[in-house]
């Protein structure tokens, strides 16, 4: 096993113990068989560098069934099949399926990226940034999304929030509504809405769900048991088609400075970003903070990270530029990585 094939084999193998519990238990099968299949390996090297190798290789996988590709593997895929096969059966067909489609797969692998815009983390999102907005009361709340693949989560003023027991907030008359189970330490849920501010994204590379190909790509993105989440994607992609999203094509770190500039001198200004900064390397991120500090000299300055952390969930952290010094993240909540479910932290 080459050096590149024993770090491939890891990043499948973590993915399949870290990220599949409970949420796929077919792609656990197929990243775990991949891990140990030196020609998959060789065809996951495909990946670019800056990009996860487990999630674009059954993403491609998945966008070629999708699109109508016959094989038997089909048979496994919870979405595709009424009576799917059991998860041990697909590992085999998934083989055979990529060494007779290896050239389509290479080809996507090199033309796409993980872009996966799911449209409930909003409802993770949204206690976070009610807290910001509650610390500068009676101002707009700009909000600079980097990352932010389609723009989903930017609509999320058209979102209404369904907490449970904690009641729910946001748009009274929503054009999706999302459902979130709470637990832990009650976060803040005013009533009323998210002040108005600018909505804008930032993407190397932003996906138009007008565009038949980047909605097809945003659904191979769904995992094949996921089918409520295929169900939000639809409506929110039925909205972005009516309000189209503003998602600016570029480089976060170079792009940042020139939007917060444009903005009044004073209104705070949240930069967010979801499952983003896993996929960019220390030193870019270190430029963000550099342009944060910078920007927290003429407005007060919010970074809310939604990423995958040192624990077995994703976390929420909330770092503060009201100076030029930041007192470092503090950490609100542990969360589902698709926004199902928010464990309040805050405060303890």
């Amino acid at each position: 096993m080459t050096r590149s094939h024993a770090v491939l084999r890891d990043r499948f193998l973590r993915f399949a113990a870290r990220e599949c519990p409970g949420q796929s238990p077919l792609y656990a099968a197929l990243a775990r068989a991949v891990a140990n299949d030196g020609d998959l390996l060789e065809l996951a090297a495909c990946v670019p560098p800056d990009q996860p190798p487990p999630n674009l290789l059954l993403a491609a996988v998945h966008a070629l069934l999708l699109a109508g590709t016959t094989h038997p593997l089909r048979d496994c895929y919870p979405d595709l099949a009424a009576a799917p096969k059991p998860a041990r059966q697909a590992p085999q067909l998934f083989r055979d399926f990529c060494l007779s489609h290896t050239q389509a797969i290479a080809a996507m692998l090199a033309q796409r990226r993980v872009a996966t815009n799911e449209p409930a983390r909003a409802a993770c999102l949204y206690p976070a940034l009610r807290l910001v907005a509650a610390a500068r009361p009676g101002q707009p709340l700009h909000l600079v999304d980097i990352g932010a693949s389609a723009g989903l989560n930017l609509l999320l003023d058209h979102f209404r929030f369904d907490y449970g027991p904690a009641g729910r907030h946001g748009a009274l008359s929503p054009a999706l509504t999302l459902h979130c189970a709470l637990s832990g330490r009650r976060p803040p849920l005013p009533p009323g809405r998210l002040p108005a501010g600018l909505r804008v994204g930032i993407d190397l590379a932003p996906l138009d769900v007008r565009q038949p190909a980047d909605a097809a790509w945003l659904r191979a993105l769904i995992w094949p048991e996921q089918r409520a989440r295929a169900a939000r994607l639809r409506q929110a992609i039925a909205l972005a088609r009516r309000r189209p999203p503003d998602v600016r094509r570029g480089d976060g770190v170079r792009l940042l400075p020139g939007l917060l500039a444009a903005l009044p001198a004073g209104e705070p200004v949240c930069v967010m970003h979801a499952f983003t900064f896993n996929q960019v390397d220390a030193s870019a991120r270190r430029r963000v903070e550099a342009r944060l500090h910078a920007g927290a000299r003429v407005r007060p300055l919010y970074r809310l990270g939604y990423e995958w952390g040192v624990g077995r969930a994703p976390r929420l952290e909330l770092e503060a530029y009201a100076t030029s010094r930041s007192a470092g993240p503090m950490v609100l909540a542990d969360a589902c990585a698709h926004g199902s479910w928010l464990r309040w932290r805050a405060g303890i």
